[in-house]
């Protein structure tokens, strides 16, 4: 579909309220998207303004305004904006029923499914980053076990990777009522129920003590855990909706204290999970952690860049398999598995399909010059 940048469009929203037509960003300052440094497959990598979307999704739209530049934008600080954006992208572009009330964190999509394309390459063994990862060459299917730590309300990685790969998921939630609205957002997906399981952790000092079992094995773990250590450095910046809960926004040592335990654990199980990772928000964090990694008798380390608006975070990985065990495991799970929905949907149309698959499936891409969280966990 072609952008549509017609500044009438945002009146259309119902409110009926022009005052929104003022917002302005700051003179001179042009949008930034980043979006061509996306993951090569992300479906966030051509941009559509949020015009396109408002007109889908009418409870979006009113929170749609005509930015300085004729396109479209939203209040990124208005974490009603943010939820009914979230809501849209989940539908339009992965066909998932998602919902949150307020108190929680909305997840940044594509940033959220950036990171779940580059572990797809990192299980598979490819190099996403030259661009060699094709589609056939992928892990895919229930065959396929991963661990989301830190699942929150929104269960979003999980989601994501069930939805993408096919991947069968185990989330971990600290916290029993986000563990329940977590779990509400599965139930919301028929298809969903079979790939992904919630898990109450009950001991919030431990990672995957007291969640997995010991005959248990993953190909992979993700993680986006608390960035802050105190509630108050969680809220410096008024421009920023972090309508996050506490567990969401804060831990014991913040995301360096995060990571550091569950390096510790993982060495106390190393051939429990294949690749152990985590999202990384703060670069000297990141340093830090590699050194660390460094002292643990890791067998691999990676490192991945996700980009974003104006935002840059980090995956951090690690593996205590060598490299003929990782390969050993990858020629175990590669086999023809059920195909994630997706790339059904892409085949049958490829075949012919109906305009009514067509218009289920039709990618629609959103340009995010500014959609942000900073310092936040659960998805």
């Amino acid at each position: 579909m072609k952008r549509k940048s017609e500044p009438q469009a945002s009146t259309e929203s119902g409110n009926g309220d022009d005052r929104r037509l003022q917002k302005k960003v700051p003179r001179g300052q042009a949008p930034i998207s980043n979006n061509e440094r996306m993951h090569p497959r992300s479906m966030h990598r051509d941009g559509l303004d949020y015009f396109d979307l408002g007109q889908r999704f009418p409870e979006f739209n009113k929170y749609v305004y005509v930015n300085r530049f004729g396109g479209a934008s939203i209040d990124h600080g208005d974490p009603d904006a943010l939820r009914a954006l979230t809501r849209a992208l989940l539908l339009h572009c992965y066909q998932l029923r998602w919902e949150i009330p307020s108190g929680y964190l909305s997840p940044p999509v594509p940033s959220r499914a950036n990171y779940i394309h580059y572990v797809a390459d990192l299980i598979s063994g490819t190099d996403s980053e030259a661009g060699d990862a094709s589609d056939v060459t992928l892990l895919k299917g229930p065959d396929v076990r991963g661990v989301d730590i830190g699942i929150g309300a929104n269960c979003i990685y999980s989601l994501l990777g069930a939805r993408l790969y096919g991947w069968r998921m185990v989330g971990t939630e600290v916290d029993a009522a986000a563990l329940e609205l977590a779990k509400a957002n599965v139930d919301r997906n028929d298809d969903m129920r079979p790939l992904v399981d919630v898990r109450l952790q009950t001991d919030a000092s431990h990672i995957f003590q007291g969640v997995l079992n010991d005959d248990e094995r993953f190909a992979f773990s993700v993680c986006n855990p608390p960035f802050h250590d105190t509630i108050d450095k969680a809220h410096v910046n008024p421009q920023r909706a972090l309508d996050g809960s506490h567990s969401e926004l804060v831990c014991d040592g913040g995301e360096l204290g995060f990571i550091s335990r569950m390096i510790a654990e993982s060495q106390e199980r190393p051939k429990q999970i294949v690749w152990y990772t985590s999202l990384v928000a703060r670069l000297t964090t990141l340093k830090e952690i590699k050194r660390r990694l460094a002292e643990a008798g890791i067998a691999a380390r990676r490192e991945f860049t996700l980009y974003q608006g104006k935002q840059t975070r980090w995956v951090i990985a690690w593996t205590f398999h060598g490299e003929a065990e990782r390969q050993q495991e990858i020629d175990r799970l590669r086999s023809p598995s059920t195909q994630p929905r997706q790339q059904q949907q892409e085949e049958a149309l490829g075949q012919g399909g109906s305009a009514g698959q067509a218009a289920e499936s039709e990618r629609a891409f959103v340009s995010f010059e500014t959609f942000e969280h900073d310092g936040t966990a659960g998805g």
